[in-house]
């Protein structure tokens, strides 16, 4: 994943660290890369969730995140509005972990020979997460795009060891409150994308 991308991207060639952490039980503890936590920009945001929460948030690519003891299936799983950003918890101990944030990318061996994927009417519904496709002259159904996480928000007070007070220098805070999650084609691959307005939320 280029990681440009991120919410807070990362320099271009940045050398990456393993940090350690988990919830308070230990059920779920997890190790992941990153350029150093105190040279980047953390995300605080406000929006209904994040905010009742406290989070602090941190952004890696989900292939760089791996857990020691549990895995995704273990934790819990909220969804709220818009229903693309799965955040997670530990049943046990109720600490949350963090987020993932999904990317949409097409199948590399499905080519469309005629037509493009902006010909293509496509709908959504209940948790607007998988896209339905299908042609809009004649409504045949073309099939669905099912997403893949892109990348992981961690929620930066269950990192081990982590300094919050050396951490907020670098603090940015983010209007979630006024936040919406869509999609976008971007080169060839189906991303969200961060739209701005008076209602939406994450």
């Amino acid at each position: 994943m280029d990681t440009s991308s991120l919410p807070s991207p990362w320099p271009q060639g940045a050398t990456t660290l393993t940090y350690t952490g988990g919830c308070h039980c230990k059920k779920i503890q997890f190790e992941f890369e990153h350029p150093d936590i105190y040279s980047m920009t953390a995300l605080e945001c406000n929006c209904s969730i994040c905010e009742s929460r406290g989070c602090i948030n941190v952004y890696t690519p989900v292939e760089k995140f791996r857990f020691t003891s549990g895995s995704h299936d273990e934790m819990t799983t909220y969804t709220f509005n818009s229903h693309l950003v799965q955040h997670r918890f530990c049943p046990t101990c109720g600490v949350s972990i963090g987020a993932l944030v999904p990317s949409y990318t097409p199948q590399d061996k499905f080519k469309l020979t005629q037509g493009s994927e902006d010909e293509i009417s496509q709908y959504t519904f209940a948790s607007h997460i998988v896209q339905h496709r299908f042609c809009p002259t004649c409504g045949t159904a073309i099939g669905v795009l099912v997403p893949s996480y892109g990348y992981v928000g961690i929620n930066a007070r269950t990192v081990d060891g982590i300094d919050l007070e050396r951490l907020q220098k670098n603090l940015t805070k983010v209007n979630g409150r006024e936040l919406t999650l869509s999609t976008t084609e971007d080169g060839g691959e189906l991303k969200p994308s961060v739209s701005w307005d008076n209602t939406g939320r994450q």
